[in-house]
């Protein structure tokens, strides 16, 4: 069912188009669709996810996003830039996704690049 469900809202966001990426909703639908291309360049793009640190549920969402796709974008520092004003200690679902993007991210940049001849 939740399948289906995806398909659904992807299907609309689709039809809806890029005239509509303004709205919140159709935005990460868009952005999600690309993801799942792995076109991370392409769902940075359509993605407005512009939050303010202070998200309300829903938006954190869309927000972890924001911070994942910048990351696979080679922008980990701007990501970390805007982490560092969350408040982690009190709201547990940020301090489990920082410590997360930490783990994932420093252990991306720790590996050795898979062209390098040898």
């Amino acid at each position: 069912m939740a399948a289906r469900h995806r398909s659904d809202a992807q299907r609309n966001a689709l039809r809806l188009g890029e005239q509509s990426a303004a709205r919140p909703d159709v935005s990460l639908e868009l952005a999600l669709g690309r993801l799942v291309q792995r076109d991370y360049a392409g769902a940075l793009q359509t993605s407005n996810t512009r939050c303010p640190p202070r998200v309300a549920k829903y938006r954190w969402a869309s927000l972890s996003l924001f911070l994942y796709l910048l990351a696979k974008n080679g922008k980990t520092d701007d990501a970390r830039a805007l982490i560092a004003t969350f408040d982690t200690k009190n709201t547990p679902a940020i301090g489990s996704f920082v410590d997360w993007f930490e783990t994932k991210f420093d252990a991306q940049a720790a590996l050795p690049p898979t062209s390098t001849p040898r």
